[in-house]
């Protein structure tokens, strides 16, 4: 029977500080099942293997720590004892933008933790496990206590007696082994679903570099001022593309209707779910009477869009735009002429970094001017098409396996919700 077959649900709850869990499970205190919280050893990092790894915030990235880029540090053996980590061990952010976020200590080689982390080491004698408790640290059970405690501190951050009276769940001791088994499966399901859409993203990268510099099956290339290309391939201004064009002014009192015939697009709506390639779907919409009043520009399908100013420009987000659409003027479109294939230059624009070419000034932004000058490869329009598509049929796959990666995190959060207070339990 697999632990997913054994679960059941509970009937019989009580009322506890954290909420109703059921009648056999205990809320302790943290400082009742661990030893007390230690801070981190301060000192320098340093590259050469001086002394153990010396772990710190900065090294601990999406859960995960990459050993081997992990720095040292000199510390003497007389105190090593006291910050050595092992394996059951968890860590916590005491500050900065990370704040209450956790880490458990597995397989590790001999380190120590810096300063701004916090060590929470489990009793031998407490029947706690680690793996579970390390999920309650990213239940809601443990957030809604750290952002109570956060909002009441004048620093902003955690310390270790925030930690030692944080209240979490107990339930048996095999209960709770049986709980971090499935919440451990669908994590190693997430792992490799991101191991997948991170190699094929390589992949991606490493077609591009080929294909819009090599293209496909050329035997002869010249040198150019942007680099070796195909011989048949020639060199053309951005502006000789399609043309650039800025958005208009958005007045505050037309926003917020988003049913209405021309998509308004902002910056913002770059970044909603399922704009990742081609603009979708947009917060808001105008009407003809709006769009004469405002005088704005009606952008064709197929533009191609960007933010032309402020942080986002750093971001070097592109999209494709699936409909006519107005942007706003924080952004630019590139209308890409009749005899150019847009999903080509959407892939050609990625290459371009517009750090390169901000304008000076207190915020960043570029200008038409200065874009319209980039140079860029351009090949046949059959070629331009048989890249596309190519390109397209990846991003196709790795978009597939985002969705998947987005099911699989919601069914955690839905087990975690269950599992954790005890509403879903496994039997033993």
């Amino acid at each position: 029977m697999s632990p997913v077959d054994s679960l059941r649900t509970e009937t019989k709850f009580k009322n506890t500080e954290i909420g109703e869990i059921p009648v056999d499970w205990a809320v302790v205190q943290l400082r009742d099942i661990s030893q007390k919280p230690e801070y981190g050893y301060t000192t320098s990092a340093i590259e050469k293997p001086v002394g153990p790894k010396f772990l710190r915030i900065t090294d601990i990235q999406n859960g995960h720590v990459n050993w081997s880029a992990v720095p040292y540090c000199d510390c003497p053996d007389s105190i090593k004892k006291k910050y050595i980590l092992k394996s059951g061990d968890i860590l916590f952010a005491r500050t900065g933008a990370t704040t209450g976020k956790s880490f458990l200590i597995q397989d590790c080689p001999e380190a120590v933790f810096a300063s701004y982390l916090i060590k929470i080491t489990p009793t031998p004698t407490s029947k706690i496990n680690s793996e579970f408790l390390y999920f309650v640290f990213n239940s809601h059970i443990y957030w809604k206590q750290i952002r109570q405690a956060i909002s009441g501190s004048a620093q902003g951050g955690i310390n270790s007696t925030v930690l030692s009276k944080i209240r979490v769940p107990l339930p048996p001791f095999i209960e709770q082994g049986k709980i971090a088994d499935i919440l451990g499966s669908v994590d190693e399901a997430i792992e490799k679903k991101q191991q997948i859409i991170e190699k094929t993203n390589k992949l991606k990268k490493g077609l591009m570099q080929e294909l819009l510099t090599r293209g496909i099956g050329h035997t002869k290339f010249k040198k150019t001022e942007i680099g070796e290309i195909p011989a048949q391939w020639r060199i053309k201004k951005l502006r000789e593309i399609g043309r650039l064009r800025g958005g208009s002014g958005f007045p505050e009192k037309y926003q917020g209707n988003s049913d209405r015939e021309y998509p308004f697009i902002k910056v913002s709506d770059m970044n909603l779910p399922g704009n990742e390639i081609y603009l979708k779907h947009s917060a808001n919409t105008i009407d003809i009477n709006i769009k004469e009043e405002l005088g704005c520009h009606i952008f064709p399908k197929d533009t191609i869009v960007f933010a032309k100013v402020g942080a986002a420009l750093l971001l070097n987000r592109r999209r494709i735009l699936t409909k006519e659409s107005c942007i706003d003027n924080n952004m630019m479109g590139l209308e890409i002429s009749k005899e150019n294939d847009p999903r080509f230059y959407y892939y050609v624009m990625q290459t371009i970094d517009f750090a390169d070419y901000v304008f000076p000034g207190t915020l960043p932004s570029v200008n038409q001017r200065v874009l319209g000058n980039i140079k860029v490869v351009s090949p046949s329009f059959n070629e331009q098409s048989t890249i596309s598509r190519i390109l397209m049929g990846i991003d196709e796959k790795i978009e597939a396996q985002n969705k998947h990666l987005k099911k699989i995190e919601k069914i955690k959060i839905g087990l975690m919700a269950t599992l954790l207070t005890g509403k879903i339990r496994v039997r033993y």
